[in-house]
């Protein structure tokens, strides 16, 4: 999945993406901030399953870009396979905390009275 952000700076893209992360259950075991890297994993319930999640954040010509895969992995059987559904999740958290911060930056210009 590719996720296009414009008019937006690279590092609160990138805070986003961790918060978003331990927000959906997530343990970052690799985040190389200089070439956008993240590396996450989540302990499934069944002893046996785990999540990953990889994310490479980087700014393009107009726009910051977030490139995720993400996959679960079965110790028992040794094959790996799309996990759309965490996948989901994360999105979901990472678009919820970017409309969060826009709102409280556009209340906190309403009132200095820009917006008035």
């Amino acid at each position: 999945m590719k996720l296009c952000f414009y008019q937006t700076d690279i590092e609160k893209i990138h805070r986003n993406c961790l918060q978003s992360l331990a927000a959906s259950g997530y343990t970052v075991e690799l985040n190389d901030t200089g070439k956008g890297f993240i590396h996450a994993r989540k302990e499934e319930e069944f002893p046996l399953h785990y999540s990953m999640i990889d994310l490479r954040v980087f700014r393009d010509k107009y726009a910051v870009i977030v490139s995720v895969i993400s996959s679960n992995m079965s110790r028992l059987f040794g094959n790996f396979y799309h996990n759309r559904i965490d996948e989901e999740a994360f999105v979901e958290h990472l678009f919820g905390g970017l409309r969060k911060e826009n709102l409280e930056l556009f209340e906190s210009f309403s009132k200095e009275g820009l917006f008035a």
